[in-house]
């Protein structure tokens, strides 16, 4: 395991930390990257405000239970779901470098990339009832991120459906409303303007 080392010059108030005995990386950070943990010297994003709140996710499939003769089942008029969900305005000059973590069933999870944040469930009781069988590959993909303006989730939700017959729009998938607790930094770190 490398040495861990620690310096501080007061004369220029610079300070660091690398692995290696050696002072190159104290002296010339940039040509040391791959060696360096800390440089006062180096430019750091940091974090500028924090938002906390309750983000809700309406039902992708509603239960019709047969009336007027339609067939018991779950229902979507349409296949696949895609919405904006504006979180608030950031208010910076703009796009700036966001990181979130979402609360799924108690365990905070890291906005990176798309994160499933609800998997579907197959129903094949004729009560609609959720089988619990795994056998799903439906799930309900959110992805965090900023624009110029607002700082926003994009939900992207496919769940499969019948398209026409007796059984237009059945689903077969249950898939119910959802808050989740939703936690987002933003940064210092302007992407685009």
């Amino acid at each position: 395991m490398a040495r861990v080392t620690l310096r501080g010059r007061g004369s220029d108030g610079r300070v660091a930390i690398w692995t290696g005995e050696d002072d190159d990386p104290f002296n010339d950070p940039l040509d040391h990257l791959s060696r360096v943990k800390y440089h006062s010297e180096l430019g750091y994003p940091k974090v500028i405000s924090e938002w906390t709140g309750n983000v809700n996710f309406t039902a992708r499939t509603s239960w019709n239970p047969g009336d007027g003769g339609a067939v018991n089942g779950w229902r979507t008029s349409d296949s696949v779901r895609v919405v904006t969900h504006n979180l608030f305005a950031h208010g910076l000059s703009g796009q700036p470098w966001v990181l979130g973590s979402v609360n799924i069933g108690g365990v905070d999870v890291a906005f990176t990339g798309s994160v499933p944040v609800q998997m579907g469930v197959r129903s094949s009781s004729s009560s609609g009832a959720p089988s619990g069988d795994g056998k799903n590959p439906w799930a309900r993909w959110v992805t965090l991120g900023a624009d110029g303006t607002n700082v926003a989730l994009f939900e992207y939700c496919v769940v499969g459906r019948w398209a026409s017959g007796g059984n237009a729009n059945a689903s077969g998938i249950y898939m119910p409303a959802i808050t989740l607790p939703v936690t987002v930094w933003v940064t210092d770190e302007i992407l685009s303007t």
